[in-house]
């Protein structure tokens, strides 16, 4: 399930963090609002998607914020007046309603780090329906791709 977050930030001209840590650490924040267990499982163990793989991955991925007429400078993000928009995606939906519903219960939220933040007010979650694919198709991520290929070997590594 894909969501899409339209917040208007309280303060205007703040600056945020390019770095990914904060955002990650908000979704956490949201899904310990619904289930502080689960958030922090995910946070210190992530998920096995194959028993027999000790790799563990985050079932969620995020879009960096977007803005017209933000700035990019010195590694921060400079907000401009008007609303901004954020996406986060994961391939389990009960974490996404987690996250709207921790929204719901306080729709204002902090991003920032020891350099600064804003506070932002989410005023709109819409569920994105997923793509219908029909055969090649070209399109644009929103944030890395990571893909793992494993053999398995005859001596079973």
């Amino acid at each position: 399930m894909r969501i899409k977050i339209t917040m208007q930030a309280l303060d205007p001209g703040a600056s945020l963090p390019l770095d990914n840590r904060p955002y990650a650490s908000l979704i956490y924040s949201l899904i310990g609002e619904a289930d502080p267990y689960a958030a922090e499982y995910l946070h210190t163990e992530g998920v096995n998607i194959r028993p027999d793989e000790r790799k563990r991955f985050k079932p969620f991925v995020f879009s960096r914020l977007q803005q017209v007429g933000k700035r990019v400078r010195d590694g921060r993000q400079w907000l401009a007046d008007g609303p901004v928009e954020w996406q986060i995606g994961s391939p389990i939906d009960e974490l996404m309603m987690m996250v709207m519903a921790g929204l719901s219960a306080d729709p204002v939220v902090r991003i920032g780090d020891r350099n600064g933040g804003a506070d932002m007010e989410a005023v709109a979650i819409i569920v994105i329906e997923p793509p219908h694919f029909v055969g090649p198709m070209r399109f644009k991520t929103l944030s890395p791709i990571f893909a793992a290929v494993s053999e398995r070997l005859e001596d079973g590594r």
